[in-house]
């Protein structure tokens, strides 16, 4: 289930990430579901260094990828609950609906 990435680093696997990432299904219809939310909850997927640079530069010019993140930036309650973390649109990953929450995968 983890992959070891380093002595005292252990990473979710490969296949995890993807399956979080490709997990999604982001339309017009899922915007106006989230706009419904009344909470937002922020998961860091939180991977190795060197795990992190390589998932990063896979994900760059994924258009699915650069949709949902452009789509976490105009909606209200994710920008101004990511506005009080570290992270920022650009480290979304993912998003699931669970009822009237929103949550909110960040790498």
């Amino acid at each position: 289930m983890f992959a070891g990435l380093g002595a005292n680093c252990v990473t979710p696997g490969l296949q995890q990430i993807v399956s979080l990432i490709n997990s999604g299904n982001y339309t017009g219809r899922t915007l106006a579901a989230w706009r419904k939310a009344a909470n937002v909850q922020i998961v860091p997927v939180v991977i190795c260094p060197d795990a992190k640079s390589r998932i990063r530069a896979g994900l760059r010019g994924n258009g699915a990828i650069g949709w949902l993140q452009n789509a976490a930036a105009t909606d209200a309650l994710i920008a101004a609950s990511l506005s009080r973390t570290r992270y920022d649109f650009g480290d979304v990953i993912a998003v699931d609906q669970r009822g009237g929450t929103l949550v909110v995968y960040v790498l």
